[in-house]
């Protein structure tokens, strides 16, 4: 959406400026309204004249390229993305904290993301982000992000005094949930006791995608072995006990042959065998 920014007098007096014609001068100010807090826009001339000259026959493009000849904008296409930036925006101008990061790369293809405190005032400090990255906090841009709802229609100064209310906050971050994939877990284990330990156990576990994966193989081996299985899961460790001893790392015994009946717990429980009394087998 547009932005109320500011603009100095020596604009007015720039040279370099002077040399180009008026309407290039006039479209550099309206590219500062339409830039983010980094000085970049989406590098589309129909869009730009649509906001800023909807009524003259103006040519944006070739505005864009008289500008980009004269060094005061860059325009550069990366990772999918056409944008115009404006050169030294950040000198001339500073963007209110409200603002949100922006979601156009510079031309090497990273975002800028901002530390932010809770009342959105910006600490200084920032962190360059890939725009592939998965770890990015920010939105991506919409096709027609560039066109916005109406101009600010009040002064083009923030009020530095006034606090930015609630709906003007940065997007919030949503945090992960500590028990995500817990209960996939809990309905696989065999053994329900101690519920609140095995959820403490796995908030400090903390597992992501890959581990639950392997948590629940491991678990899915483990539980058709002839420690698991005798004695109706009488040794059956805890769930808890299980998570915080890393259990899912322990190596599973090869078959092992009774000496006194021949029962190997491994073959004859996959087979589904049921030993009898007097030391055969049944189906």
């Amino acid at each position: 959406m547009a932005r109320a920014r500011n603009i100095k007098p020596s604009f007015f007096s720039n040279e370099l400026l002077a040399e180009l014609p008026a309407f290039d001068r006039l479209l550099f100010i309206g590219l500062w309204c339409l830039a983010d807090r980094e000085g970049r826009l989406e590098d589309r001339p129909k869009r730009i004249k649509m906001e800023l000259f909807p009524c003259d026959s103006y040519d944006v493009d070739s505005g864009l390229a008289d500008l980009c000849a004269a060094g005061f904008v860059t325009r550069y296409q990366v990772e999918g993305h056409s944008v115009v930036e404006i050169v030294n925006f950040h000198k001339h101008q500073s963007p209110h904290g409200s603002e949100k990061d922006s979601t156009l790369p510079d031309k090497d293809g990273y975002l800028t993301v901002n530390e932010r405190a809770k009342n959105v005032v910006l600490t200084g400090k920032s962190t360059k982000v890939h725009v592939n990255s998965t770890l990015v906090n920010v939105k991506p841009a919409l096709e027609n992000a560039l066109i916005p709802d109406s101009l600010i229609p009040d002064s083009p100064n923030p009020d530095p005094l006034k606090e930015p209310s609630a709906s003007a906050s940065a997007p919030a971050v949503v945090k992960a949930d500590p028990l995500e994939g817990f209960a996939e877990f809990w309905i696989r284990y065999p053994k329900k006791k101690s519920k609140q330990d095995a959820e403490k156990a796995w908030k400090k576990l903390q597992p992501n995608a890959e581990l639950r994966a392997t948590l629940l193989t491991a678990l899915g081996t483990q539980a058709k072995t002839p420690d698991w299985t005798k004695s109706d899961g009488q040794f059956i460790p805890l769930a808890a006990t299980w998570l915080n001893g890393r259990r899912w790392e322990d190596e599973v015994p090869g078959p092992l042959l009774d000496k006194h009946t021949g029962f190997n717990g491994e073959r004859d429980y996959k087979l589904g065998l049921e030993g009898n009394a007097d030391g055969t087998f049944k189906f």
